[in-house]
């Protein structure tokens, strides 16, 4: 390892422990790793894994949603006084709104490069309220100020991402580079032979927010349900009523409450992956996304996949190949394609190797480091 200190900015410690830590262990082999983030939740178990790694961590309180731009403002000044202390060579600035932050602080900070990972666009990326078209404005105008800077890199998730930045004019093309995701432990989410059943058991597992498609899932679910009752839906993830995307917690408990789904709600990682391995078909009906992990990480044990045909989903199925591609918010579609994986069980072991391979050959931890490394150098 040499001296260069490598700094990741991310919003909290929870998120880099499931999304990133991985990668930064590999990347240590070659950096310092910092890590900045809100350790306010964090739990003495998250906080060990981090000394035991020997990462550097640094508290950074989140910002402050209620006071619009004054939080940005604080936010901004408090990230550019930290990163300024302990003067990284490289910094990666992890989602799109750090990202947008740090191409700010990216003009008065002294790097050898700053990576701005662009994780996904979100659900208002798109949208034509007034408020959402002036945050997109200034977004553009704040990624177009680094032109003026050399030593940058916008990194992208999904080639669809990729292009709207370029084609909107928001990085020039020789700044834009496409990393396939975090890497996935090919040793840790292993794959198993599965027998395919009559009676498959469909996983969900993402937050319970409208975007991910929970809606979707709850009511294909029904529709196949009456068809073939034996079928069992499983539903696991994290309800956050501060989330003004999150679904009716009420509602949604009264939509399963004869036991036909079953909720079991926000597992570990390590709990999620048994079911990975007790389930037959992984379901991701997203409305949109950067690059799905757990979808990644379920077809990486040799789930066939149901997921749907837009940016970052499509990234995850070949359909025909390991499972079937879907049209968004479209119940009758995906109730199709469940049905499909019950008539036809003898394609899912074919789709079920496919999964494991792609993974394999496109998405495992060995391959995304080495391309990180080489875009910090």
């Amino acid at each position: 390892m040499n001296s260069d200190k490598l700094c990741f900015v991310v919003n909290d410690i929870e998120f880099f422990l499931s999304h990133r830590v991985e990668l930064a262990e590999k990347l240590s082999h070659f950096y310092k790793i910092h890590l900045i983030c809100n350790c306010k939740n964090a739990s003495s178990d998250d906080l060990k894994i981090i000394h035991e790694k020997n990462f550097v961590i640094h508290d950074l309180s989140p910002r402050n949603k209620s006071k619009f731009i004054y939080g940005y403002i604080k936010y901004l000044v408090n990230l550019k006084r930290l990163l300024n202390k302990i003067n990284p060579s490289y910094v990666l600035f992890i989602t799109l709104e750090l990202s947008f932050i740090g191409a700010i602080i990216h003009h008065f900070i002294e790097t050898k490069k700053s990576l701005f990972l662009i994780t996904g666009l979100g659900p208002f990326f798109h949208k034509k309220r007034i408020k959402y078209r002036f945050i997109k404005i200034v977004q553009k105008l704040v990624f177009t100020s680094l032109k003026f800077k050399k030593n940058y890199l916008l990194i992208f998730q999904n080639p669809d991402d990729l292009e709207l930045f370029i084609t909107q004019h928001f990085v020039k093309k020789p700044y834009a580079l496409m990393i396939k995701g975090n890497g996935i432990n090919m040793q840790r989410y292993s794959f198993i032979k599965r027998e395919f059943e009559t009676n498959l058991t469909f996983l969900f597992a993402s937050r319970l927010v409208r975007s991910k498609g929970i809606i979707e899932f709850i009511n294909a679910s029904k529709i196949i349900l009456k068809k073939y009752p034996s079928t069992k839906f499983l539903i696991a993830g994290k309800h956050d009523e501060t989330d003004p995307e999150s679904i009716d917690f009420k509602k949604f408990k009264n939509s399963i409450s004869d036991n036909s789904i079953s909720y079991l709600g926000c597992l570990s990682q390590e709990g999620l992956k048994e079911y990975f391995y007790k389930s037959s078909i992984f379901i991701m009906p997203s409305y949109g996304e950067g690059l799905p992990k757990v979808v990644l990480e379920a077809a990486a044990t040799g789930m066939p996949i149901i997921t749907t045909d837009v940016n970052g989903c499509r990234e995850c199925v070949s359909s025909g190949y390991n499972g079937f591609l879907i049209q968004p918010m479209n119940q009758e579609d995906l109730a199709t394609a469940m049905e499909a994986c019950i008539l036809n069980t003898l394609n899912l072991t074919k789709y079920s190797k496919n999964s494991h391979e792609m993974i394999k050959n496109q998405y495992s931890l060995e391959l995304i480091a080495e391309e990180y490394f080489k875009a910090l150098n």
